[in-house]
């Protein structure tokens, strides 16, 4: 049974607080495409079918406000995403939803407000379909965020493939606390591990998560209050381990353990990976990456590994 694998790669800027007078360069994308473009051919051998990643493009306001146009990652390199459609790869959407409060001179993350939410996706289809030349059929907010209006407008807007959603993860008011925000980071613990289609053809796949031994992480002061947190939140859950999403920047062993949950929980198994683009440029989580990516090339099911696009992925667990 093939397994598809599908990596998400955030292309973003290095630092998460951008600097609007001092806008810096985006190395990591730089330092991504050359690391997986390294792995590429390696994986293909490993698996014994073509490698296709899954480009996901920071596009919004924010991008706007620092860089001076929401498309800066197409217009800075214009022939990137022409190569990697070509190689099969998917070009999709990447959106955060950061508003510039000037008298303040800071970032807001303004979840809690809808039309504002609304306009960053004006923004960014708009900004999108403008400089690759197609329209928006894959997206990833940020922050894993979503709402039912974000989620009907995504619907509205014949988007096809959302990967979002990070099944287990507890509902909390931001995922930055120094930062200002409103509005919350929605509560994913209820949501299904497998992919699910709507009336309106959009596919939701969640991102591959699971916990983690328990034993692995200190029982520091904030571990205790985090199980407090969350037994009040969950009475029926008796006990707690740490939850953790397939993230390419943590702990290889991590993202090895989470892999064989996956492949032993689902009918139908599948791998839904992320990457921001961030990791390439930081050396010890770049080696954790590296790690994990040579962890799945040799794996016992590697020859049943498919790295593909949504839509094949979709195809292949029909």
């Amino acid at each position: 049974m093939r397994v598809p694998v599908i990596l998400c790669v955030d292309v973003e800027p290095d630092p998460r607080r951008l600097d609007p007078e001092r806008p810096e360069p985006w190395r990591g994308y730089e330092a991504s495409i050359e690391a997986l473009e390294g792995w590429r051919l390696r994986l293909a051998d490993a698996t014994g079918a073509p490698v296709h990643y899954s480009w996901f493009l920071r596009m919004d306001p924010q991008i706007e406000v620092a860089y001076g146009s929401p498309a800066w990652a197409a217009e800075k390199y214009p022939e990137v995403a022409a190569e990697f459609r070509a190689l099969g790869d998917e070009i999709g959407l990447h959106v955060h939803a950061c508003r510039w409060d000037e008298a303040e001179r800071t970032w807001v993350v303004d979840h809690g407000d809808a039309r504002w939410v609304d306009h960053c996706l004006d923004v960014g289809f708009e900004a999108f379909k403008g400089s690759v030349g197609f329209a928006c059929r894959s997206f990833r907010f940020g922050d894993r965020f979503m709402s039912p209006e974000a989620l009907a407008w995504l619907e509205r807007h014949d988007c096809r493939f959302e990967l979002t959603p990070e099944p287990g993860s507890l509902p909390t008011l931001s995922l930055e606390p120094s930062e200002r925000s409103t509005g919350s980071i929605p509560d994913w613990r209820r949501v299904d591990g497998a992919p699910s289609r709507r009336e309106s053809g959009l596919t939701v796949i969640p991102l591959t998560t699971g916990w983690l031994p328990r034993s692995w992480f200190p029982d520091s002061r904030l571990a205790r209050w985090k199980r407090r947190v969350r037994r009040y939140l969950d009475p029926g859950f008796d006990d707690w381990h740490p939850h953790a999403t397939l993230d390419l920047a943590r702990p290889a062993r991590h993202c090895r353990f989470l892999v064989e949950q996956a492949l032993a929980a689902l009918d139908r198994p599948f791998l839904a990976a992320v990457v921001r683009t961030s990791t390439a440029a930081h050396p010890a989580r770049r080696a954790e990456m590296d790690a994990t990516l040579a962890a799945l090339a040799t794996h016992p099911r590697a020859r049943d590994f498919v790295f593909t696009t949504p839509g094949e992925a979709m195809e292949l667990l029909s």
